[in-house]
């Protein structure tokens, strides 16, 4: 297929690899056992609505019957999953199963990032791994089943949800659950005693830039959120790549103090978290055609009806 661009293999390649990946880390020693429910899901049944909570705990207590057996299926499937998406022949019954699966991970084992308790926000996880998946499948399926034309829009697609997950995460700063700027301190009290020494340190400096800067920082941060939401859509090739090394920038801090290095350390990771993901959709439109803004307005025009 000619029409598969450097954007649109990066996704495609990118989406495959992380399912190889997250079906790897499943077999961790830990997550093979009853911890992965005691410690991965369990913590945020009380955020769950009153029937997703009995149906998680449900199938909670099937996966405890034999954890070593679940705990392979889940791993094994992700691993199938991905190798499904890189080959031609089985493309798109991967990209199916992945949207499935993706779903299912999403309310079951993400606990859908949280968004029934009020206290989301990118430093936990928001919107979920699992979500960017699912949204990155249903446009790589549009794109292969449709004409060609149709992928004239896959880096319009790309720079939706790249704007879409910096304004929720300038939201989720903003919300009282998050906690402010103490809530902003906390990221740090919340991850000293879980990481290696070094980047202990970097989590320490961190937590020293936000005191010095005191109260205002969260005001910066969420300002920072905005202006990267919307530099993919700048029109300037300079501008835009000023951009890119501040967003990657970012995302690195984001996943290393936030998200804790996507919980490697613990030993209880199953996926890398959303800041690599949202890296590789960077990287993405990073290759992807730098327009004039009225034509991103007649693409969003089109969607919309």
């Amino acid at each position: 297929m000619n029409y598969l661009t450097k954007s649109f293999k990066l996704s495609l390649y990118g989406l495959a690899f992380f399912w190889i990946f997250d079906g790897l880390c499943q077999f961790q020693s830990r997550l093979l056992t009853k911890q992965f429910i005691e410690a991965v899901v369990q913590p945020n049944f009380s955020a769950y609505p009153g029937f997703l909570t009995n149906l998680t705990d449900q199938l909670s207590r099937i996966f405890l019957l034999n954890p070593l057996l679940f705990g392979s299926m889940i791993g094994l499937t992700q691993i199938l999953i991905g190798g499904l998406i890189i080959f031609r022949s089985t493309r798109i019954i991967g990209l199916y199963m992945s949207l499935l699966w993706g779903i299912f991970v999403w309310i079951f084992g993400e606990n859908m990032a949280n968004i029934f308790s009020g206290n989301f926000n990118v430093f936990s996880g928001f919107p979920g791994n699992a979500l960017i998946y699912v949204i990155l499948s249903v446009i790589l399926i549009i794109c292969l089943k449709k004409s060609m034309d149709q992928t004239n829009y896959f880096g319009f697609y790309l720079k939706l949800i790249w704007f879409l997950f910096w304004i929720f995460s300038a939201v989720g700063l903003m919300l009282p659950s998050f906690g402010g700027y103490q809530g902003l301190k906390n990221v740090y009290l919340m991850n000293q005693f879980k990481l290696p020494l070094w980047l202990s340190n970097v989590d320490h400096l961190f937590h020293h830039l936000i005191v010095y800067l005191g109260p205002s920082s969260l005001f910066e941060l969420v300002f920072l959120d905005i202006i990267i939401a919307m530099i993919v859509f700048v029109n300037n090739r300079v501008i835009f790549n000023i951009g890119f090394v501040v967003s990657l920038a970012l995302l690195s801090l984001i996943w290393l103090i936030g998200q804790m290095a996507g919980m490697y350390f613990s030993g209880l990771m199953t996926d890398p978290n959303t800041a690599p993901t949202m890296i590789l959709i960077l990287g993405a439109i990073y290759y992807s055609p730098v327009e004039k803004i009225h034509t991103y307005y007649s693409r969003l025009e089109k969607l919309l009806t």
